[in-house]
Order: C-alpha cells, then structure tokens, then sequence
C-alpha cells in the first residue's frame, strides 16, 4: 500500500522502482488526491483507494487479488516461445502476445536481441530514435512503453521473462524457447532453418 504524496520519491515513481525489482508484488495506491488516478493506473497496479480508506474497499482489493492470483496460475504453462526468424513473434500457449503499442513490441524484441545481456534505457532509447537526445519527453515516452510491455506480457501470462537487474532489462533465457537461441546453441533440429532474415521489420 503505497501513498502518492510523499518527501523524496512519490509513490508513483516508487512503484515503478518497486514493479522493475519485483513484478509479482502487488501494488495499491493509498491518497486523499483523485487526481493522481490517472498516473496510478498507468503503472501496474491492483488499485487505487481514496482515503479516508475504508475495511470495505480493503476487502475488495484483496478480493481482486486472489481471483487474479488464481487466473495467474492458471495460465502458468511452460516455456514462451519467441521466433525471430523472418518477422519477431512472442507466442504463449502457441497463440500470439498483443502488444498495444508497436514500440513496446519492439522494446521487447531489442532486448531479446541481447540475448540475455539486457539493454539500459539509454541504449533502448538511442535505438528507437537513433540521435537524438535522450531528454525528459523521450525519458517519459520510453517509459509509456516499458509500463505498456510488462503489462501486455502480464496479460499474457508471461511477465517472468523479463528481468530488470543494474539498471538493465533483460530476457530469462532460462524461461524462453527462442530460436536464435537455441540456433547459436548449435541445436541441430534447427540446422538449416536460418536463412538469413532475422527480424526483418527492425532496421537495427
């Protein structure tokens, strides 16, 4: 339960340091303000509670929390599959992740072209838009993306492959099935296989 309004760091920045360190902690934002509403939900969150706070609404939240708990637990299935030759594609349960936003596809697919060294922000910056500077709206603009990518793996049931360690993003190979790397590995069921188009949709 985290406030907004507080000395140092407010709550929503806390709450992304907090979701980059830990994605599966659950986040309820506490404040006598409904005007930081907006900016509370579009950081993962399992709700926003106006005060003066009441048992009831405390009760609900948990309610919500097991029941996603539950659904989460459900979708739980092996590993997710990411192809990258041809066109890059992120599957689970073999059907297709929606990503809301064609940038947050392709933060993804930078990172997992680091195969596991992971990307800072300013490097995913500087790939996206090449030279220009990395200022506050580009800062803000890349972090629309990154909350909009661990919310659409979220939903898919996949938020555990992607980490967030010193400041760098990176894929848990260990929890993938991706045929680059599994092509660099010397797999020999994919001998052949690569034909020279490797995310043909990214000039980088």
């Amino acid at each position: 339960f985290l406030d907004i309004d507080m000395p140092f760091m407010n709550g929503l920045e806390l709450a992304e340091r907090i979701h980059d360190l830990s994605p599966d902690t659950s986040i309820v934002f506490t404040t006598a303000f409904n005007q930081y509403a907006l900016d509370a939900y579009n950081i993962p969150a399992l709700g926003y509670l106006l005060k003066p706070i009441r048992k009831e609404g405390i009760l609900k939240l948990l309610d919500q929390l097991d029941r996603y708990q539950s659904h989460g637990a459900k979708k739980e299935s092996g590993k997710v599959k990411i192809r990258t030759f041809g066109n890059f594609e992120v599957l689970v349960d073999d059907k297709p992740v929606a990503f809301k936003r064609d940038r947050s596809r392709e933060v993804l697919a930078y990172i997992v072209d680091r195969m596991g060294t992971g990307a800072t922000r300013p490097e995913i910056a500087a790939t996206l838009w090449e030279d220009a500077p990395y200022d506050r709206t580009h800062q803000s603009t890349l972090n629309v993306y990154i909350v909009d990518l661990k919310k659409s793996l979220r939903e898919a049931g996949a938020e555990d492959i992607l980490l967030s360690l010193g400041g760098r993003f990176l894929i848990d190979v260990d929890k993938v099935d991706c045929d680059i790397y599994r092509y660099l590995d010397g797999d020999p069921a994919l001998s052949g296989k690569f034909v020279g188009e490797y995310m043909n949709e990214y000039s980088w």
